[in-house]
């Protein structure tokens, strides 16, 4: 992985490259029916609350280390890695370690702390998933044109399963709402 330069105002600069990154969106996916009405990736660890508020990296790993004991240390990396990303880079949704659930590309804002996103946790989050849209009435997925040929493409126009538990399942209202702006992007 290429390592980033600062600006001197303390941004990263731009990569040369795309980042690919695996996010499961809570333990069995349980989370991805918020995520995909809302079009963001969340994860847990919310104990060390904004990293934002971390001045480095190292910082950060003292703070992890100090809350999030009972994880192993690379999840702090992993964790660390939501701060890294940049428009453009991809994310896989994931449910285990084969079933993916999910395709999208980071957008601004790119990380954010969404304390009142759900009162179960996961509030580390990234926007925003637009390469893939869900059809409200038939629950198909749609991608965009610019993964076909891809891996991914297998998955386009497959109807989906809905998950078992209702409160995991997307709002219908909202993701017609998603559907409407990936249409319409």
């Amino acid at each position: 992985m290429k390592t980033r330069k600062r600006a001197s105002s303390g941004k990263q600069l731009p990569r040369d490259s795309v980042r690919l990154v695996k996010i499961a969106p809570g333990e069995n996916a349980c989370f991805w029916g918020d995520c995909l009405t809302g079009g963001y990736i969340c994860v847990g660890w919310d104990e060390v609350g904004d990293l934002r508020k971390f001045k480095s990296k190292d910082d950060f790993k003292a703070a992890f280390e100090r809350h999030c004991s009972y994880s192993p240390s690379w999840k702090g990396d992993e964790l660390w890695t939501l701060m890294e990303l940049q428009p453009g880079d991809k994310i896989i949704a994931n449910n285990g370690l084969t079933r993916v659930v999910g395709v999208g590309t980071v957008k601004e804002p790119g990380y954010k702390w969404m304390p009142n996103r759900s009162p179960d946790g996961y509030y580390h989050s990234l926007f925003d998933l637009q390469l893939m849209g869900l059809e409200p009435s038939s629950m198909r997925v749609c991608l965009r044109p610019t993964l076909k040929g891809s891996e991914y493409w297998k998955f386009h126009n497959r109807k989906i399963r809905l998950p078992e538990h209702s409160h995991s399942r997307p709002d219908r209202n909202l993701l017609a709402e998603r559907y409407r702006l990936f249409r319409s992007g």
